[in-house]
């Protein structure tokens, strides 16, 4: 069953609240507090936009590099991407642009966002741990290391300013993905915490937990553009 969102009435966070009905339970992703659904204030939730529902067989059935002319790359232009780098490495599967993640080789986890259409904007594969998106044609271990949220904020970055930059596909930090951080930057490199603006609470909090093993620098947005919506100027004048 899909969860429920709906805004935080204790913080404000926009949609960061799910409904569970299948345990009568609510919880904040942005404030981190919970309940019981009899005790929440009367306004009405959305179904949320994600969606574990794309099984790993459609996936290897039906995906497909991307084309030298179809609609992802016209999909991704469109979203200020160079599709190139990345031709040999993501696809298409019926309407959604596929993000494969491998390890060792081997198939683990992908991230599928819907190009065209209406419906569920995203269908990810269910994943135990939570993994850290690195682009492809990422080399990390440099000077610096840019974290961002999503999977187009991290592409659209480390195209833009050429600093090695990936994505937590959320907006907290696990103990899985503060350990693969460390594990693609080294004692001399520095964190930029990139957040969207939404998650300025987060933002705090993972700039805490980074600093204690590398020097960590919080970059709050201020407006309403996530990092992947910002021109190249404005990308570049957070670093440069």
């Amino acid at each position: 069953m899909n969860k429920l969102r709906r805004n935080c009435h204790l913080c404000g966070g926009y949609l960061k609240l799910c409904v569970f009905p299948q345990t009568g339970t609510w919880y904040c992703y942005r404030c981190g507090e919970w309940g019981k659904i009899d005790k929440l204030p009367g306004e009405p939730v959305r179904e949320t936009t994600r969606d574990t529902s794309f099984e790993p067989d459609d996936f290897t059935r039906h995906f497909h590099l991307l084309g030298e002319h179809g609609i992802g790359r016209r999909y991704l232009r469109r979203r200020g991407i160079d599709p190139g780098p990345l031709a040999p490495f993501i696809g298409t599967c019926d309407n959604y642009i596929i993000f494969p993640f491998w390890k060792k080789g081997e198939w683990e986890f992908y991230v599928g966002r819907k190009m065209y259409g209406a419906g569920l904007r995203y269908k990810n594969a269910a994943v135990s741990v939570s993994p850290l998106f690195v682009p492809y044609d990422c080399d990390c271990e440099g000077e610096s290391l840019i974290i961002v949220e999503g999977i187009f904020d991290a592409i659209r970055v480390w195209q833009v300013t050429n600093i090695p930059t990936v994505a937590i596909l959320g907006s907290g930090l696990t103990h899985h993905l503060v350990l693969e951080i460390f594990t693609h930057s080294t004692e001399n490199t520095t964190i930029h915490l990139l957040l969207d603006p939404d998650a300025i609470w987060k933002a705090a909090g993972c700039c805490s937990i980074l600093s204690a093993l590398r020097k960590t620098v919080n970059i709050p947005l201020k407006g309403k553009k996530d990092p992947g919506d910002l021109s190249d100027d404005e990308i570049n004048g957070l670093f440069y």
